[in-house]
This record gives structure tokens, C-alpha cells and sequence, in this order.
């Protein structure tokens, strides 16, 4: 966090604000926020990254905002960068930096650019142009866009950047890559995301899908369901090893861990009926969004 708060402190731009949301941790980093001249916005603990991304626009005075994570390093022209580009472009609602990855593993190389496969699984690339979708580690926004397709999902723990950047393309909105906007983003290890146990990352997965790429047709219907059983007999073979691992580890907290994630794997196939009504209603309301 001190690392981020001295590159943003150090941007090369007349006028800014540093708005920090700290998701109830224990340690200094409200002191370290406040210290450094930012302004400290404290989420509740049952908040989750989608919920403290909404907090944040909420919060946010500016028109445009740019978003970065407290593992990045933002280059000085950061900020500026952001802004000719919607300056430039009044259309333009969400943008995507470039991200030099530091110390990821090979296939998270990419991280930052990705797009859609099958069943809202998806994948990195490393060609901006083929990307469909921006990490939220380096993404600026037009506020009063974002604000009028609904903002940030609260409901969403992941991908909660790829389903504000397709309400915002359904609007009518633009969505794009800014190559100046860079920044390093540094691998950690450590995954401070908070989500709900039974609402878990294959629910988010399954409410991005059918809100975006519903099947159509009864051949692709098909083939969601022969993909999806295919991913959840391997979301259950990881969980069901990751228990006996445990199990025989005499880790009580671990496995109970191993069971909720089995159950949130589960639970989220058997939520696709309500899953599909709420995106239903998303859609509508995104349609109305787009109206003049």
C-alpha cells in the first residue's frame, strides 16, 4: 500500500484525489492511507471487491476515475494518460491500461486482457486487440457512465469488471485500450478478496454467462450442458482431493473449507433457473439504460 500511495502521490498531474477503500482490514492501513494525504473510505467486512468497487465510484468526485490495485505501481503519467483518452474521445466509458505483469506464474503472464470462451470461462491473451476485457487493477471509467448503467454489481466477487464493461457496450457505450495508461502490477501470493461461501466464484461465472451469451438455440444449449458438466466434474474432483488431503492432514478447518467450496460448486448449477430470471432483469434494466 505505501509502494501505490507514493506512485499516485507522485503523478504527474495538476489535480487529483487518492481515494483508498480499505475492506475492514486489521492492520495500519488506515494509518498508512491517512498519513499519506488520501482520502480512507472503510467498507464493512461483509462487503466484497464488487461491493467495494461501487463504494468507490460512489465515493469518487472526479468524472473520471482510475482504478488501481495496492500491488500496482502506476507510472507518472498515469492519470493524464486516463484523461486524454476520454478527453479525446466523449464516448468512451471504460478503458483499460497496460499492465506489465512482475513475478506471475506463465499463464497469468497476460493478466489484464482477456476474453470470453466458452460458459463465461475465460482467458488471458496478449494481444490488446483481441482483448475483450480489461483488468480492474488498471481500468479508468467515465463516473456518470458507469453510474447510469447501475455501477459495479455487489453481488459479484470476480469478473465483476467484465460485467460492468459489457453493460456499458450494451448501452452504447465505448470500451477500449489505453496503451499509455501503464502501470507494474506485482505478484503477491496472497488473495485479500472476500466472497460468499455459497455464492461463490462458478455462481458469478454462471450469472456473467447468461447474462451475456445466453444459449439461443437448442443446439447450443447442448453444448453449454455437455461444457458444463464437464467443468463441474472437475470443480468436484478438485474439491473431493483437496478434503482427503486434509482429512488426512487432520485439518478440521481446511476441510470444512474443501466442503463449502464442493457445495458452492454444486449449489451453483442448481441455480441457474433463478440465475437466469435475474439476468432477465438485468438485461431490461441495461436496455433502459440505453434509451435516450
Amino acid at each position: 500500500m505505501e509502494r501505490a500511495l507514493a506512485a499516485l502521490n507522485a503523478q504527474e498531474h495538476p489535480s487529483f484525489e487518492i481515494v483508498v477503500v480499505d475492506n475492514d482490514s486489521s492492520d495500519r492501513t488506515a494509518d498508512v492511507v491517512r498519513q499519506s494525504g488520501a482520502r480512507y473510505l472503510h467498507a464493512h467486512s461483509a462487503f466484497g471487491i464488487g461491493a467495494c468497487r461501487r463504494f468507490a465510484v460512489e465515493g469518487a468526485r472526479g468524472e473520471i476515475v482510475a482504478f488501481c490495485d495496492d500491488d500496482c505501481v502506476p507510472e507518472p503519467g498515469w492519470i493524464a494518460a486516463f484523461e486524454r483518452e476520454f478527453a479525446r474521445r466523449p464516448t468512451l466509458a471504460l478503458a483499460g491500461g497496460q499492465v506489465i505483469n512482475v513475478g506471475f506464474a506463465a499463464e497469468k503472464e497476460y493478466k489484464g486482457l482477456s476474453r470470453h470462451l466458452a460458459n463465461g470461462k475465460c482467458t488471458f491473451v496478449n494481444d490488446p486487440e483481441s482483448a475483450e476485457y480489461f483488468g480492474n487493477m488498471n481500468l479508468g471509467l467515465r463516473r456518470s457512465a458507469v453510474l447510469a448503467v447501475g455501477n459495479y454489481d455487489p453481488s459479484m466477487n470476480v469478473m465483476e469488471e467484465l460485467d460492468l464493461a459489457e453493460r456499458l457496450r450494451r448501452a452504447g457505450y465505448g470500451v477500449d485500450y489505453c496503451p499509455d495508461a501503464v502501470l507494474e502490477h506485482h505478484h503477491t501470493g496472497v488473495s485479500y478478496k472476500r466472497r460468499q461461501r455459497l455464492r461463490g466464484p462458478e455462481w458469478n461465472r454462471l450469472s456473467f454467462f447468461f447474462a451475456y451469451h445466453r444459449p439461443r438455440s437448442t443446439r447450443a444449449w447442448i453444448r453449454f450442458a455437455r461444457v458444463e458438466t464437464g467443468l463441474l466434474a472437475k470443480d468436484l474432483r478438485r474439491s473431493l482431493r483437496h478434503l482427503a488431503s486434509r482429512l488426512r492432514q487432520k485439518d478440521p478447518s481446511g476441510a470444512m473449507a474443501s466442503l463449502l467450496r464442493t457445495a458452492s460448486a454444486v449449489l451453483a448449477r442448481l441455480s441457474i433457473p433463478w440465475i437466469l430470471i435475474r439476468a432477465a432483469t438485468r438485461a431490461e434494466l441495461t436496455t433502459r439504460a440505453s434509451e435516450p
